[in-house]
C-alpha cells in the first residue's frame, strides 16, 4: 500500500480516472479547497470533511474493491495528524454512516481502522483516532451484535491510560527489595517520567535500552533532575529480572510487577514489548505507546 507525504495530499488533487470495468482505477478525487482556506489545519480539515463525498457505497462494485477502498483509506488517515481533533470527531461518524449503505463496506472500513490505527506495529498507529472509530461503531446498533463485541472490548482496553488522562498507579518491587509504587515513585519530583515496560528476554526491548541510554538529550535531562526513567518488568518472574536488574543504569528506578500483577488486573493494556510512555509532572499520559523517536521529539521541544 503506498503512501503520501501529508502536505502534498493536503495541497493538490488527483485526477479520477475510471478503468474498462467502470471500477476506479485508483484514488478518489480530492475536493477542491476553497481559496480562503489557508492554513495546513483549515485545508486538512476541509478534504477530511468531504474526502469521501464521491463514494458510492451502495455500489458494491466499489465499495467491495478491498484494494481500492483500502488505498483511499490510507490517503484518508494520512490526512489525520494535520487535522483538529473536533474536524476528526465530525469527519469519521460521517463516514461510517454513509458506510452502512453496505454491510460488507462497512466492515472493511471498520477492519482498515484496526489494522491501520491500532496495530501496534502499524506505522499509522493513533488510538486517540481509533477510539473515535471505535465510539462510532459501538454507538451503532448496524453492526451484527457478536462481531461489535470485539471493538467494544478494544475500546474498553484503548480508554485506560489515554493520552491526557492521569496514568493508573501500580505497584513495583525495585532493585533494593522494596515495594513502591508509580505515584510514589513520581509525586511532588515536577518533572517528567519515561515509564519503560520491558521484557529481559525482548532483543527489542535491549534496543530500546540502548538507545535511552545513548540519547544526549535524555541523559542531560536525567542528570538535572527534569526526567526520571522507570523501567519495570511486568510478567514479574523475579528470577528472570535478576538476569538483568543490575544491568540497567543506576540512575534509573528500575522494579518488577509482583505476580504479573499489572497485566493479570489489566492495570495496564500491554500489546507489545517494549511499551513506552511519556508522563508529565501530574502523572497524566503526554505519550503512550511511544517511540523512543518521538520521545526524544517531544522532549527537546518543550525543553526549548
Amino acid at each position: 500500500m503506498k503512501s503520501y507525504i501529508l502536505p502534498v495530499i493536503v495541497l493538490l488533487s488527483t485526477v479520477f480516472s475510471v478503468g474498462a470495468s467502470g471500477v476506479p482505477a485508483d484514488e478518489l478525487p480530492l475536493p477542491e479547497v476553497p481559496a480562503t482556506l489557508r492554513t495546513p489545519g483549515e485545508r486538512a480539515a476541509y478534504i477530511v470533511s468531504h474526502f469521501w463525498d464521491k463514494m458510492d457505497f451502495s455500489d458494491t462494485l466499489c465499495s467491495r474493491n478491498s484494494q481500492f477502498v483500502e488505498q483511499n483509506f490510507v490517503n484518508y488517515l494520512s490526512l489525520f495528524p494535520h487535522t483538529p481533533a473536533d474536524s476528526l470527531k465530525r469527519s469519521v461518524p460521517k463516514l461510517m454512516k454513509r458506510a452502512e449503505a453496505d454491510t460488507i463496506a462497512y466492515n472493511i472500513l471498520a477492519d482498515l481502522a484496526d489494522k491501520y490505527l491500532y496495530d501496534p506495529e502499524s506505522p499509522m498507529l493513533d488510538e486517540e483516532s481509533y477510539i473515535i472509530f471505535l465510539e462510532t461503531i459501538t454507538d451503532s446498533r448496524f453492526m451484527e451484535p457478536s462481531r461489535r463485541a470485539r471493538f467494544e472490548y478494544e475500546l474498553t482496553d484503548a480508554a485506560k491510560n489515554r493520552k491526557g488522562a492521569r496514568a493508573a498507579d501500580f505497584k513495583f518491587i525495585d532493585s533494593k527489595g522494596a515495594e513502591r509504587s508509580l505515584y510514589n515513585s513520581t509525586d511532588g519530583q515536577q518533572r517528567l517520567s519515561i515509564l519503560l515496560f520491558y521484557d529481559p528476554d525482548c532483543d527489542h526491548c535491549r534496543e530500546v535500552i540502548r538507545e535511552l541510554e545513548a540519547s544526549p538529550v535524555v541523559n542531560g535531562m536525567l542528570r538535572d533532575g527534569k526526567i526520571s526513567i522507570i523501567a519495570i518488568y511486568a510478567e514479574g518472574e523475579k528470577e528472570v529480572w535478576n538476569t538483568v536488574s543490575n544491568s540497567l543504569p543506576s540512575a534509573w528506578i528500575n522494579g518488577y510487577s509482583p505476580e504479573n500483577g499489572i497485566e493479570q488486573e489489566e492495570i495496564y493494556i500491554l500489546r507489545r514489548t517494549p511499551t513506552l510512555y511519556l508522563l508529565n509532572a501530574d502523572n497524566t499520559v503526554a505519550l503512550k505507546d511511544s517511540s523512543v523517536e518521538q520521545i526524544i521529539e517531544y522532549i527537546s521541544r518543550i525543553s526549548k
